[in-house]
């Protein structure tokens, strides 16, 4: 988990630094979609690896392309330094940077409902063993099929790579995190295997519509891209931490199974309430952040 919290921001200020704002939405869209594909292709295969190769694959399989990953990190810090070496002598002077942004008020909503949005995704990702055995699916199985909200999820990131026109629009962006709160109940409460994936279309645009906005509204206008990054992450993993721990002290107290996914939707439910009253605030009072 440490070694992790000093990769994701730095990945994301390294796409964002020296950007200018006609380019940045693109370095951050090529982001999303280069990681969110490989994670999916990742979990789509991975339940027929261990069938095929045993459960020790979970250790040395990562392990081998992560190596290989770190083998080629000195070709490419001699390609940074090539570059770095080219803008301070003015050949990419046009890539200096200058902050364009928007409403800054989309970012305090973006931090709100992204974690809230990993926080449903956790939730389900801890409840795959007991879905799959409901479903009655084989471990291949559950990699396909209980995954196709990955899938999703890259699709919507190519979509909002492609088309800007959903930057600062607040409509969409509440039509999002509506999205990952009824996908969630889908997912967790649906009795068949055609419900859970439908849900599941539902949740991946949702939660790619959170995810890209929390990340772009914090670089957009921004100079100070790795802290930026280090909130947006250090959000997500708030949202990863009290999701399953929300469901486990429900279902602890009271014994009731299904009440920690109603627990987590309630809140989820309060977190969209709170967003459309940022934005009430904000449109009241131009130049507010929402928060009064």
């Amino acid at each position: 988990t440490v070694t992790v919290c000093f990769t994701w921001p730095v990945l994301e200020a390294l796409c964002s630094e020296l950007e200018p704002p006609d380019r940045l939405p693109d370095r951050v869209g090529l982001y999303n979609v280069v990681w969110a594909l490989l994670g999916a292709a990742g979990f789509a295969a991975g339940g027929y690896a261990i069938e095929q190769f045993g459960r020790l694959t979970l250790y040395w399989l990562p392990f081998a392309v992560h190596l290989a990953q770190f083998l080629y990190l000195p070709s490419l810090r001699r390609e940074r330094d090539r570059f770095m070496a080219a803008t301070e002598t003015g050949s990419h002077s046009s890539r200096a940077v200058h902050p364009a942004g928007g409403p800054r008020h989309f970012q305090k909503m973006a931090w709100i409902a992204n974690p809230m949005a990993y926080m449903a995704a956790q939730v389900f990702s801890a409840s795959l063993p007991v879905l799959a055995v409901r479903l009655h699916l084989s471990q291949t199985e559950a990699g396909l099929w209980l995954g196709c909200w990955n899938w999703m999820r890259t699709a919507s990131f190519v979509g909002l790579w492609w088309w800007p026109g959903w930057h600062y629009h607040f409509g969409l962006f509440l039509l999002g995190f509506g999205a990952v709160i009824g996908g969630f109940l889908g997912l967790m409460l649906g009795p068949t295997l055609a419900w859970v994936v439908v849900a599941q279309l539902a949740f991946g645009v949702g939660i790619a519509l959170m995810y890209y906005s929390s990340l772009f509204y914090a670089m957009d206008g921004s100079t100070s891209h790795g802290e930026q990054g280090g909130t947006h992450e250090a959000l997500i993993g708030l949202g990863m931490g009290c999701g399953p721990a929300v469901t486990g002290l429900a279902l602890r107290w009271t014994g009731v199974p299904g009440l920690g996914a109603a627990a987590v939707a309630v809140l989820l439910g309060v977190g969209w309430i709170t967003v459309g009253r940022i934005h009430q605030v904000a449109r009241r009072h131009p130049g507010s952040d929402g928060l009064r």
